[in-house]
């Protein structure tokens, strides 16, 4: 099994009949600009991944009008056979910082777009407020 600092790296995929299942995943070499964040909580957006698992999301076949808040002019595809990632929100502990971050470090707690993993990594993690709490 795939780990990184005695964590072991697990996501969590759905099929189109809602059969979650976790499988392995692996991290690359953290680059400059990325972080590393071991997950505490994950959340998810039944409405949303719901559509895109099944693929009944409205914007996967449904282009919108000029002038609307979502931008509809492109399509995704949809195959019924494949395993989809679950989860929209994940916040965490920053576990390791790359040489360019400047404004989070070891130890900050952050949150981010992302699914249920174990442990995340890239940029666009922010600061926690401190009056909020996993």
């Amino acid at each position: 099994m795939a780990g990184i600092d005695g964590i072991e790296l697990l996501q969590l995929v759905s099929d189109n009949q809602f059969k979650p299942r976790w499988e392995s995943y692996t991290l690359d070499a953290l680059n400059a600009n990325e972080v590393r964040v071991a997950s505490k909580l994950t959340a998810a957006k039944h409405g949303t991944e719901k559509g895109e698992i099944t693929g009944d999301a409205i914007y996967m076949h449904t282009p919108m009008a000029a002038g609307n808040v979502f931008d509809r002019s492109q399509t995704k595809s949809y195959d019924p056979s494949a395993w989809k990632p679950v989860g929209n929100t994940t916040v965490g502990t920053v576990m390791a910082v790359g040489r360019d971050v400047k404004d989070l470090k070891e130890g900050d707690r952050v949150y981010r777009h992302g699914g249920f993993r174990t442990v995340h990594q890239g940029s666009g993690f922010k600061i926690l407020p401190t009056y909020l709490s996993p």
